[in-house]
């Protein structure tokens, strides 16, 4: 009884959330941390290309964000023979510990990772990463920090519909 209570709790929990968005969005929750996902560079979906860009940060990889980042980010970045960097132990924990709440996917085109980083302090904060598909791969497009999960659904709907005529625009470009 005690099971069928819990699923319960937990499928209102989800709804409650999903409830917020509308017919165009599908939620895939997650709850796992970083740490739980092996270290291996995989762009085949939303969530295997966020642990791919995580253990880069984590390795200090930078001169490999090129491959896994949109063409549009690309000259914004280090250059790709860019030397690794040094990261401290703590830094490797907080991101090893970053809990993948859920992926929120809007028409089947643009994913956000909606991801709570936890400092040592105590506080925490939400990031939103955006994916979409180049050339078969998933691919970020960049990172929004909110202080609570609200803040970070709500830009996500308000802003879902613009990413995704954006990306839309540029489709073609990126079948070339």
């Amino acid at each position: 009884m005690k099971i069928f209570i819990a699923l319960i709790s937990l499928l209102s929990m989800v709804n409650a959330g999903a409830q917020e968005f509308d017919s165009s969005f599908k939620i895939i929750v997650v709850n796992k941390k970083v740490r739980e996902f092996p270290d291996r560079f995989d762009l085949s979906s939303p969530l295997n290309s966020f642990v791919t860009v995580k253990y880069l940060l984590i390795n200090g990889k930078e001169g490999m964000f090129g491959k896994v980042s949109a063409v549009s980010k690309k000259s914004l970045l280090p250059d790709s023979t860019a030397a690794d960097s040094q990261v401290p132990d703590n830094m490797k924990e907080f991101q090893l510990n970053t809990v993948i709440e859920n992926i929120i996917v809007y028409s089947d085109s643009i994913a956000f990772v909606v991801s709570k980083l936890s400092q040592e302090d105590g506080e925490q904060f939400y990031s939103v990463r955006q994916f979409h598909p180049e050339f078969g791969k998933w691919v970020n497009n960049g990172e929004d920090l909110f202080h609570d999960v609200e803040g970070a659904n709500k830009f996500i709907q308000h802003n879902a519909r613009y990413i995704y005529r954006d990306f839309q625009a540029k489709r073609p470009d990126y079948q070339k």
